[in-house]
C-alpha cells in the first residue's frame, strides 16, 4: 500500500508555478503604483515651483508706478526692465529699486529675476503689455497692465515621457494710473 502523507513532485511544481505567476503579477502592480506616485509627487511639485514663481512675479510687477519702464526697449516679450518703489520696513518711506525680469528663449531655460534664477524649466514665457484702453501695446509710458504666461517642460519621469504645464496671469500695478 502507498502512503499518502505528502505531496506528489507534480503537486509542488504546479503550485510553484503558480505562486510564481501571481507574485510576478503583483510586482507589476506595485511597480505601476510606485510611477504613479512618483509622477504625482514631482507634478505636485513643479505645481508648487510654478505657483511661486507667478506669485514673486505679481508681487514684484505690482510694485511698479507710472514711470517706472524708462524706454520701450525695456520691454519686449520675453523681458522687462523697471523700476519698482516699496514701502521701507518701517513703512514710513519708500525704496525704488531697479529690476529686470528675463528668459532667453531657449526651451528648458531659467526664468530669471535680477539675474538669479526664479524658476527652471521654463518651455515658453511671454509678457504681453496693454495701455489703459485694454489695447496691445509697445510703448513704455502707455503700459498698465501686463499678461504674464509660462508654460514649464520637462523630461520624462520614469520613462512616461515628457510634461507641460501652463500658467497664466494678469497685472495691473495699482500705482500705474
Amino acid at each position: 500500500m502507498r502512503d499518502k502523507n505528502g505531496f506528489t513532485m507534480i503537486e509542488v511544481i504546479v503550485t510553484l508555478v503558480i505562486f510564481g505567476i501571481l507574485a510576478g503579477a503583483g510586482s507589476l502592480g506595485l511597480a505601476e503604483i510606485m510611477k504613479s506616485y512618483v509622477i504625482s509627487r514631482d507634478g505636485a511639485k513643479i505645481s508648487q515651483k510654478a505657483q511661486l514663481a507667478m506669485n514673486r512675479l505679481n508681487v514684484e510687477l505690482s510694485y511698479m508706478t507710472n514711470g517706472s519702464i524708462a524706454a520701450d526697449t525695456d520691454i519686449t516679450s520675453r523681458a522687462i526692465s523697471y523700476t519698482a518703489t516699496y514701502p521701507s520696513a518701517n513703512g514710513s518711506t519708500f525704496v525704488t529699486e531697479s529690476h529686470s525680469i528675463l528668459w532667453n528663449g531657449t526651451e528648458g531655460a531659467s526664468l530669471e529675476l535680477d539675474g538669479q534664477t526664479l524658476i527652471d524649466m521654463v518651455g515658453n514665457f511671454t509678457l504681453t503689455y496693454y495701455d489703459a484702453n485694454g489695447q496691445n501695446t509697445t510703448t513704455a509710458a502707455a503700459v498698465r497692465t501686463i499678461d504674464v504666461n509660462m508654460t514649464l517642460t520637462g523630461g520624462g519621469i520614469l520613462g512616461t515621457g515628457s510634461f507641460s504645464q501652463h500658467y497664466g496671469t494678469r497685472i495691473t500695478p495699482p500705482r500705474m494710473d
